[in-house]
């Protein structure tokens, strides 16, 4: 056998190791392509349904449903606060496959500054070099220990609002997105308020049981949405809608 014929044979040899798993990929996707088909579902739907259907449990060692209450009888614990938002943090979807609309686009959103959290919905925002208060869209959080009524003021809102700021650091850029109005009666910003272009607080809060999902009319193009997270958070037992959390 001469040089020619050996490395002819051994580019064959190659050729046909490359191959098998070649066919076995076509053979997935034939057979992808045979269920999308027979149930009617599309690609889209195949990977959202992927997506969404692990429920937030244990992830690095931490499961949000073995976490405490939040409940009007027990301040956490600060360690249990940053258990609490380390959970959030690994376990929260994507909601991109999920918000209507996908993914936000930054440049079309308002960036300003984080000053302060003062409860689980609302901020205190820098823009335009003035502080301003910044209520967040469609959802209510339980009042917390900031509220000037005191009878109002609850152990589950002050958690929350713990909570949220352990998510989110003072002088962190966020995007807003406005509604049909800016403004509430009370001169504050209304806003669905962007982490970055995957992340919405108003939905991470709902999703994850830290707030109840509330229309305020005409401010209501996420509501059905957030309300479709709010169920997803009640089923799975997160947060305030935990059984023994006294609030829900």
């Amino acid at each position: 056998m001469n040089k020619c014929e050996k490395n002819v044979r051994s580019l064959n040899s190659r050729l046909k190791r490359i191959k098998r798993p070649l066919t076995a990929l076509w053979g997935v996707f034939l057979a992808l392509i045979m269920i999308l088909s027979v149930t009617g579902c599309s690609l889209l739907d195949f990977v959202q349904l992927e997506s969404t259907s692990q429920p937030p449990t244990a992830v690095s060692g931490v499961n949000l449903e073995e976490l405490p209450a939040l409940n009007q009888m027990q301040l956490l614990e600060e360690d249990q606060i940053l258990a609490y938002a380390a959970a959030i943090r690994e376990v929260r979807p994507d909601f991109n496959l999920l918000r209507p609309g996908g993914e936000a686009d930054l440049k079309e959103l308002q960036a300003v500054l984080l000053k302060r959290v003062v409860d689980g919905d609302t901020f205190i925002v820098e823009i335009n070099g003035q502080n301003k208060r910044l209520r967040l869209i469609g959802i209510d959080a339980p009042e917390s220990f900031s509220h000037h009524n005191e009878n109002l003021r609850t152990v589950e809102g002050k958690n929350v609002s713990r909570i949220v700021s352990a998510l989110i650091e003072p002088g962190t850029t966020v995007w807003l997105q406005f509604d049909a109005e800016k403004y509430d009666q009370y001169d504050r910003i209304l806003a669905y308020v962007y982490l970055d272009e995957k992340t919405m607080l108003n939905e991470l809060f709902a999703r994850f049981g830290l707030v109840k999902v509330k229309s305020y009319p005409p401010n209501t193009h996420f509501h059905d949405y957030l309300k479709e997270l709010e169920a997803a958070a009640k089923a799975d037992g997160l947060g305030i809608w935990r059984s023994d959390s006294g609030f829900n």
